[in-house]
């Protein structure tokens, strides 16, 4: 996957599975193998802790952690809280906001950040 290579970030993926294009095809990918797979997620530990987080906010603490897939996440009956139940665990996860604003705001560094 490219995102192992280090072509594409957790961000591009998602970006491209949330779109209206090819990119549904990958809907089938589980969010952990997604996470493990890039350099900033890449310990088991922390990708456990998001992906358990995700759960417990959204309200999907029986939910199995291989059903917990890209589709799942932008899963149009969820309304979208399963994605930002995501970025909430994500932005949990770190000391500080990815950029000034975020989720809210555009990155306009241009900087990229996963």
């Amino acid at each position: 996957m490219s995102v192992a290579e280090g072509l594409l970030g957790v961000n591009d993926v998602l970006t491209s599975v949330g779109g209206n294009g090819e990119g549904r095809m990958l809907g089938a990918i589980s969010l952990r193998q997604l996470l493990l797979a890039s350099d900033e997620h890449r310990s088991q530990a922390r990708v456990n802790r998001l992906i358990e987080r995700l759960k417990e906010i959204s309200d999907s603490s029986d939910t199995p952690t291989r059903k917990i897939t890209l589709a799942w996440l932008f899963d149009p009956r969820s309304q979208g809280k399963r994605l930002m139940a995501y970025c909430d665990a994500l932005r949990e996860n770190r000391q500080e906001s990815p950029w000034p604003g975020f989720p809210f705001s555009e990155n306009t560094a241009g900087d990229s950040h996963e």
